[in-house]
């Protein structure tokens, strides 16, 4: 036991500590710079063996004080290094387990109280229809290289009984964009290329669907008869009908032309449209095929989706949710059994202590 103590205690085991804790760093910094912070923070930062580094370091440094007596007064620059050090690992320690880090955004002549996380959450209201479980906020930390495993299981308490209910990650898609995979039995997808907030964005409108773009209602061929802009295809012509007047104006031969509102005219591809506050180019015809989510280039703007399966004592439902870092948008509604479920992908909002 002795010798193990003065192991522990030695200036080698210093040296071998420094040594790998500054290569575990460097690594880190290569492995951030390809695959982004978070994948840096669960592979490295995050890792138990991390921590285990750190805490070797406080016991060793501890040590050292009494082996080599350092609190005598000749020996006190010696002791400001290791106390130094030991505040500087505690603290660390005490920010990591107990304080939050996030953001705070503060618009200009507002003020608040609220900031978000920057640790990543699942967070979930779970309901049975009379009575709410208190929001979940489980932490989940994925990586962009390699495999990624986690789970969260808990329980709803009705007055006949505990339904149990799990959430399983089943994949995790870093960077995502949804990429349409021809196929010759699949589903018609219209290509929607808009910029009505300055920055170009691309969108698959499936067949028979509707979709929210910025809070305007794009549909093609849907049964509803709420969308603002809706294209039907017929005979392989493509048509649109808007309730909102605009105009068009076509960059082969600058050619220009007004939209009448309600009016069902054929559209024209390659065209760039005006209507309200939606620019918008259809480049091409719908195509048949597949909507898939892959990962696409590292971009820290482009958010990440998980895929989940949500698994009670009644049933199980696989659904799939968009978010990561700072987000507080695209919640999803999901029923599986007798439960209801609300989930979001992103950050927790917190109140500041004072």
């Amino acid at each position: 036991m002795k010798k193990f103590f003065n192991f522990l205690y030695s200036t080698r085991l210093t040296a071998v500590l420094f040594i790998v804790y500054a290569a575990a760093m460097g690594i880190a910094t290569f492995i951030e710079n390809d695959y982004g912070t978070q994948t840096s923070k669960a592979l490295v930062y995050n890792a138990w063996w991390f921590e285990a580094i750190m805490g070797f370091f406080i016991i060793n440094f501890f040590g050292n004080i009494f082996r080599y007596r350092l609190l005598r007064k000749e020996k006190w620059p010696v002791l400001m290094f290791h106390a130094s050090f030991l505040l500087i690992l505690v603290g660390a320690g005490i920010t990591r387990y107990v304080g939050y880090e996030g953001i705070m955004i503060i618009e200009e002549g507002e003020t608040t109280s609220e900031f978000l996380t920057e640790t990543t959450y699942l967070n979930a209201v779970v309901d049975d229809g009379n009575a709410q479980k208190p929001e979940i906020n489980s932490p989940i930390m994925l990586s962009a290289w390699g495999s990624n495993s986690w789970s969260h299981s808990d329980s709803f308490k009705t007055k006949e009984k505990n339904i149990d209910f799990t959430f399983e990650l089943v994949s995790y898609v870093p960077w995502a964009e949804r990429k349409l995979i021809e196929d010759e039995n699949g589903i018609d997808h219209l290509f929607f290329v808009e910029s009505s907030d300055g920055t170009r964005h691309e969108h698959w409108i499936e067949k028979g669907t509707i979709q929210n773009i910025h809070g305007i209602l794009v549909g093609f061929d849907a049964e509803e008869n709420n969308a603002s802009i809706h294209f039907s295809e017929k005979s392989g012509v493509l048509q649109m009908r808007s309730k909102e007047s605009g105009d068009w104006f076509r960059m082969a031969d600058q050619e220009k032309g007004k939209i009448v509102k309600d009016s069902l005219k054929d559209f024209q591809y390659l065209t760039l449209h005006n209507i309200g506050e939606m620019q918008f180019v259809i480049p091409r015809p719908s195509e048949k095929g597949i909507m898939t989510t892959i990962s696409g280039p590292k971009d820290d703007k482009v958010q990440d989706v998980i895929i989940l399966d949500i698994i009670t004592d009644t049933g199980k439902e696989r659904v799939e949710l968009t978010g990561g870092k700072f987000n507080t948008d695209g919640s999803k509604e999901v029923q599986v059994g007798d439960l209801n479920f609300r989930l979001l992908y992103g950050a927790k909002t917190l109140e500041t202590p004072f």
